[in-house]
């Protein structure tokens, strides 16, 4: 009896750290395209450059030779180039406030100009913990240029990432590499 309680006790806590265990981990987790392990972000990311956005509350690990640029203080646009001259963009971080009106992800995109959910097919991810969408196949600009396109819903604001190179390996790492502070203004140590 008492090894079948155990056996018991053992299946219950392996299944309960599956089922929480995804939402946790820190990373991009949902498509694989841009999975990339915990360990190879670690080494990769070694030497790289941090930027960190105040405003969104959020970090990001790039390359030394990445050039980028940001529209200062209020955090609302950081672009990553694959060059230092600021040629090739890889990446694109657009934030939008949302303390006002609260939005879902879904209502966002229903008052706004352009409803991704009905043009586009996306499915739910995890960035570092905090439930996203990703959109695939974008057209941005007029047509001229498609991408994917990441929106992370952080309550007090939402962080749209357009992705202009998806299949880079180091776009992946540096997708990989965000991390989140906490809405409330405490930074928790892992």
């Amino acid at each position: 009896m008492k090894k079948l309680f155990g056996v018991l006790l053992l299946f219950i806590f392996v299944f309960s750290l599956s089922a929480c265990g995804n939402k946790s981990k820190p990373g991009v987790n949902g498509p694989d395209e841009y999975k990339v392990s915990e360990i190879d972000v670690a080494t990769n990311v070694k030497g790289w450059d941090l930027f960190t956005n105040p405003a969104f509350r959020y970090e990001i690990r790039f390359p030394n030779s990445y050039g980028m640029s940001s529209s200062g203080e209020d955090g609302k646009l950081v672009k990553l180039f694959q060059e230092e001259e600021n040629i090739n963009l890889a990446l694109l971080f657009r934030g939008h406030i949302n303390f006002i009106n609260n939005y879902t992800l879904e209502e966002f995109y229903q008052n706004s100009d352009n409803n991704l959910y009905e043009q586009y097919d996306y499915e739910d991810v995890y960035i570092d913990g905090e439930k996203s969408v990703l959109f695939k196949n974008v057209a941005k600009y007029d047509g001229d240029q498609i991408i994917d396109l990441l929106a992370v819903d952080r309550k007090f604001g939402i962080i749209e990432i357009e992705i202009f190179e998806p299949e880079d390996s180091e776009v992946k790492t540096i997708l990989n590499s965000i991390n989140f502070y906490p809405a409330g203004g405490k930074v928790i140590i892992k």
